[in-house]
């Protein structure tokens, strides 16, 4: 009874999804993931805004451009400002907003202090390679064309790979609570 019911969902999703297919063309084929997240990835300004208003945070320049927001502060400090002294980034306890759109020196330069305010320890990590932890379990990522060497303690117990993380591969590993990765 179980894998009828299964077999009825399957065919019902299938007719859901043959429905949102267009009418004419390869109607057996689905658009890839990497087309799918190309359709519906917003863009993100180039690495090096040329035109934009220039802003101060903690004695750096950077840039601001695109949109730019108003903002009524209240009880809010004022962390940065931009257009005649309009506050651009405000804090409020642990709540954080910024109200422009900037480069990305500005957001890797806030994004250090937040970690460093929290005592959250960064590494910086090549381009390519990502890390993420679930629990005790940590995953690195290698999405470009060369091998990366992880920084690991030699006893480090790896559930798949290894500290030699090949280009496009995975390593998967357990950590302590305490046990910093990468």
């Amino acid at each position: 009874a179980r894998i009828a019911t299964l077999e009825s969902e399957l065919v019902a999703l299938r007719s859901i999804v043959e429905a949102l297919l267009p009418a004419s063309g390869d109607n057996d084929v689905l658009p890839t993931p990497e087309q799918a997240v190309a359709v519906n990835e917003p863009q993100r300004p180039p690495r090096s805004i040329e035109s934009g208003e220039g802003f101060s945070y903690q004695d750096a320049t950077f840039q601001s451009c695109l949109w730019c927001e108003d903002l009524e502060v209240g009880s809010a400090s004022v962390e940065m400002h931009y257009q005649s002294q309009r506050p651009g980034l405000i804090r409020q306890g642990n709540y954080w907003y910024l109200a422009t759109l900037t480069d990305d020196d500005f957001l890797l330069r806030l994004m250090t202090d937040l970690l460093a305010e929290a005592d959250i320890p960064r590494q910086q990590m090549p381009e390519d390679i990502r890390c993420h932890r679930r629990g005790s379990v940590w995953f690195a990522f290698n999405y470009g064309a060369q091998p990366h060497s992880l920084d690991l303690p030699q006893d480090t117990e790896f559930l798949w790979g290894g500290p030699e993380l090949p280009a496009h591969g995975v390593s998967i590993w357990l950590v302590e609570a305490a046990e910093t990765p990468v």
